[in-house]
Parts: C-alpha cells; structure tokens; sequence
C-alpha cells in the first residue's frame, strides 16, 4: 500500500511538472472528484481489523459453546448449594424471632393500660420536680435582694450625692445658703473655701505659701 501511493504520487509530481513547463492549463476539477477530495481518506487497516474482530467473535462464541458443558454442572452445585444455605438461615431466624416473641411479656390491654398510666405520672412527677426546683431558685433570688435591699440604698444616695455634687460643684457636707440655691459655685470659689477650712484646720501649716 506505501509502495503504491508513493508510485501514484511521483506521477502526480511529474504530470504537474511537465504541465508547468508546457504551459498546459488543466480543466477544472468535476463534482465528483471534488468530493471524493472532501472525504477523510480510508484507513488501509480497517478492513483488517473488522476481520480481526469477525474471528475474535466466532473463536468466543465457539470457546463459550465448548466450556458450556463443563460449566452448567458446577452452576447447577453451586445453585443447589445456595438454596441449602437461604433455607438454613430463613429457619435460624424463623426460630430466634419465635423465642423472642416467646420470652417477650404478653401484650395485653391491661399491661398497656398500666404503661400509659406509668409514663403520664412519671411525667407528673418530673414536672413538679421542675415548678419545685424554679420556686426555691426564686425564694432564693427574693432572699437575696432582701438582703441587698440597705446596701443598695447606700449605694442609690451615694449616687445621688455625687450627681448634685457634679452638678452644682457643692460640698455636701456644708449646710447650703441662699447664695448657692441662686447661681452654683465655681470651681475657684469651692477651691479657696476648702482651702479657708484648711487654715482654720491647720494652723501655722501654710509656711505663708498663700498668693
């Protein structure tokens, strides 16, 4: 097949050439010749393989029909074997399922009846367990702020004291005057009466630092 198409394509070399220098013009090409161009060309080795793939088959076909005879008696061993077998094991569990049901208490009206009544007073007593559980957690939470109660009155007029301090920038020890329920007093005016009360407090103290 090479030996062939290299043969066929020297010819088609040496007509062009000899064409070329002719000054042969060639006709078009036909319809036909175009689309045999336009098709993919044939492999050479497919009729090979399809032959191939022909005796592949039948050698199958003829190696299937001849181990045939010697397959259906292990198959059929094989089967019989394995009905033996699903039919011990649907025994076996036939068995175990009737000494469960045997050892199992009947079911009965009564017994039923008894259950339910069990679970619905199980139930009652874990739900007056819970109501008695959160009433202690509130007597406690109750006692508690009971006896917080005075310390957080402490705690509320301490605030109060410190928010009319911020506010009006007075001492709440020193006993008010008119003058402070008019305007509040500036932050100078509360430093020199402190610092008056210190004198009064410390005397001989100030080393005459005063300007």
């Amino acid at each position: 097949a090479s030996a062939q198409l290299r043969r066929k394509l020297s010819q088609s070399i040496r007509r062009r050439t000899y064409e070329r220098k002719n000054g042969i013009k060639r006709a078009p090409p036909a319809r036909g010749d175009m689309l045999r161009a336009a098709d993919p060309k044939m492999d050479p080795m497919a009729n090979l393989l399809k032959r191939h793939q022909e005796h592949r088959r039948a050698l199958g076909d003829q190696q299937r029909s001849d181990a045939k005879p010697y397959r259906d008696p292990v198959m059929a061993r094989h089967q019989e074997q394995f009905n033996e077998l699903r039919t011990k094991q649907e025994s076996e569990r036939h068995a175990a399922r009737d000494a469960l049901r045997e050892a199992a208490p009947p079911v009965t009206f009564n017994a039923v009846k008894d259950a339910i009544l069990e679970d619905r007073d199980n139930a009652r007593r874990r739900r007056f367990k819970r109501i008695r559980t959160l009433r202690a957690i509130k007597r406690e939470f109750e006692k508690a702020n009971e006896n917080n109660t005075p310390y957080k009155q402490r705690l509320r007029k301490i605030a109060q004291r410190a928010d009319r301090t911020n506010k009006g920038y007075e001492n709440p020890d020193r006993p008010k005057s008119a003058s402070d329920s008019t305007a509040p007093v500036s932050r100078a005016d509360q430093i020199k009466r402190a610092m008056t009360e210190w004198r009064q407090k410390n005397k001989g103290r100030d080393m005459g630092r005063e300007r």
